[in-house]
């Protein structure tokens, strides 16, 4: 949905309502100029950087440093990804602890040493 030529508190209250109703994540893009209480409202607030206000900038998720809204769908597509490759990452970490500390808890490694092992940096590095 667009909405254009609000008032400051209409916009908060749009934000409010489309939030209560969707149920989802709602993205509010604004250039900056009285919609600080609308882009903290929102789940991701989106600011246009050139014109926007230092209050603004301070309660945006997103800053765009151009004025184009092309590449909103581009963010989007970004964070998507960065959350899935997140997810994997700790997936992937979760699944190393639990093979690396089998051994330990099945009696075949004393823990301390599955501990040892386990760390990522070099306990005694001098370097």
């Amino acid at each position: 949905e667009v909405h254009f030529s609000l008032k400051p508190e209409d916009k908060l209250n749009k934000v409010k309502a489309v939030s209560r109703e969707g149920g989802g994540g709602l993205i509010m893009v604004g250039d900056g100029i009285n919609d600080a209480p609308a882009l903290a409202a929102a789940t991701v607030g989106i600011v246009l950087a050139q014109r926007a206000s230092a209050t603004a900038v301070a309660v945006a998720d997103v800053l765009l440093l151009q004025d184009n809204l092309c590449v909103v769908p581009f963010c989007i597509a970004k964070a998507r990804q960065t959350t899935s490759l997140v997810k994997q990452s700790v997936a992937l970490a979760l699944t190393c602890i639990v093979f690396a500390a089998l051994p330990s808890v099945l009696g075949f490694l004393p823990l301390w040493l599955t501990v040892f092992f386990s760390m990522k940096e070099e306990p005694f590095s001098f370097a």
